[in-house]
């Protein structure tokens, strides 16, 4: 089962990574971590679904891109010459194709084996999205929504944070009576 990326500095070098081979996986890359969006849905994406001016992608709008990223992908449709209805992450010459879930697969793993980290692959990424996001607004319940789980537990074991902490447990339990008590508040 994979785990996520628990370390900036090995995000940042498998990014690094893929940005030497080229910028059409290092797109797809960093959209994933930043968004948490499957890598099927990133293939899918079409350059009208980036929203420049509010930095989101449609349907993920909570998850903003930020300035950084947002840069990126625009930097990117400019110099690939994409069209509004291409897309965003194609091969040159099939800009009305979506690339191939068993082609980023390949390109993950080669990307993963690469850098030192092992085998990488699109649930790694999602999970690395969970991880740091966790990380950082500590809101296991949103996550839970986010990734469509059944409860906060299973939550924290798919973003590996559950065999991590010793507190892990009491902050599911602490953001599901905050949550409990917001829904009866309402």
């Amino acid at each position: 089962m994979p785990e996520p990326i628990r370390e900036k500095r090995t995000v940042k070098r498998i990014a690094r990574h893929l940005h030497i081979e080229g910028d059409l996986y290092y797109v797809l890359f960093l959209v994933g971590v930043q968004t948490g969006m499957p890598i099927n849905r990133i293939c899918n994406l079409v350059v009208n679904d980036v929203d420049f001016e509010r930095k989101s992608i449609k349907g993920y709008e909570d998850n903003c891109l930020g300035e950084s990223l947002t840069t990126q992908i625009r930097a990117y449709v400019c110099v690939n010459k994409l069209e509004p209805e291409d897309y965003l992450i194609s091969l040159p010459g099939h800009r009305k194709e979506p690339l191939n879930r068993i082609r980023v697969y390949r390109a993950l793993k080669k990307a993963g084996m690469a850098s030192g980290y092992g085998h990488l692959c699109g649930e790694t990424i999602r999970k690395t999205y969970g991880y740091f996001h966790y990380r950082e607004h500590r809101d296991i319940v949103a996550l839970q929504k986010f990734f469509n789980q059944r409860s906060a537990a299973i939550t924290a074991r798919f973003i590996g944070v559950a065999e991590n902490e010793k507190t892990t447990e009491r902050h599911i339990e602490l953001g599901l009576k905050e949550y409990m008590y917001a829904i009866q508040n309402d």
